[in-house]
């Protein structure tokens, strides 16, 4: 546990654009913030601009318009200090756990890297203790420090990333597709460790995927976009329950399909609920 001081909105967007050469504008003046602890999902189809977005909150990808804030400090991405700050602050989890991590290094190494990119890093003799630590987080035993990636499935591989990610004490973690190449009941578990680690210890999630289901059972808050646009913003349950937009309604209607059951139509989910607990 990483105890910080509370403040009143780890992650603020305003006015946000992002515009690739060519004059092709992926994201359109987007607002909303995300305070500590919450958890908010970020909804839409391919090429609403959602991955557009992640990268610039990471400062992968400039901005051409608006700010974006991180505990009350706005990024500009100007200097490599203020990258490597900003990256402290958030990290992110992402899609395909079989290619997020170097082959050629053990889980030791991994880990031990991204502990030495702490702001204050321990001693070089401690950080197997320190990997040991993180490891105990995502459920994983020190054992398998002296592995390598390989020799594990996705989901405990998927573990081993979120780990790394965790190693440079972020308040922030983007998960992007986080769990889509996973078999269901491994998503389940990911799933509840992300949120027993958000609960637990303050960080905040932003949870990127086409999983409707997913987002309504994790996320407290979703926010939909569509061609680049924020369309709606709310309470998860109320937005799914009584969507005000068409592209919101499309999104809901696009996740359901038509079963019949003795003369009746009714719309069931194509996602089957959470279950199991394979990692």
């Amino acid at each position: 546990m990483f105890p910080r001081e509370k403040t009143e909105s780890q992650l603020l967007l305003e006015n946000v654009s992002v515009e690739y050469r060519g004059g092709f504008r992926a994201v359109h003046e987007v607002t909303f913030r995300i305070e500590e602890g919450e958890r908010v999902g970020l909804v839409g189809e391919s090429g609403s601009g959602k991955s557009s977005l992640a990268r610039a909150i990471l400062g992968l990808q400039p901005i051409s318009g608006g700010s974006i804030s991180i505990n009350g400090k706005t990024y500009h991405g100007r200097s490599q200090k203020e990258r490597i700050d900003r990256a402290r602050l958030v990290q992110m989890v992402f899609q395909d756990p079989y290619h997020s991590l170097n082959p050629r290094r053990s889980i030791l190494q991994s880990l031990s890297e991204a502990v030495a990119a702490q702001a204050n890093p321990p001693p070089a003799k401690d950080y197997p203790s320190a990997c040991t630590s993180l490891l105990e987080r995502v459920g994983l035993d020190l054992s398998i420090l002296p592995r390598y990636p390989h020799e594990f499935s996705g989901g405990q591989r998927q573990r081993i990333c979120i780990a790394r990610a965790l190693a440079v004490q972020p308040r922030i973690l983007i998960c992007d597709e986080a769990v889509s190449a996973l078999d269901a009941s491994t998503q389940a578990s990911v799933v509840r460790l992300l949120k027993k680690i958000s609960e637990e210890e303050g960080i905040s999630l932003l949870f990127i995927t086409h999983d409707l289901p997913l987002i309504e059972s994790l996320c407290e808050r979703v926010v939909i976009m569509h061609k680049g646009n924020l369309k709606e913003e709310g309470q998860s349950a109320e937005v799914f329950s009584t969507p005000k937009t068409k592209e919101t309604k499309r999104l809901l209607d696009s996740v359901l399909r038509l079963e019949v059951k003795d003369d009746r139509v009714d719309p069931v989910p194509t996602a089957k609920p959470f279950s199991g607990e394979n990692a």
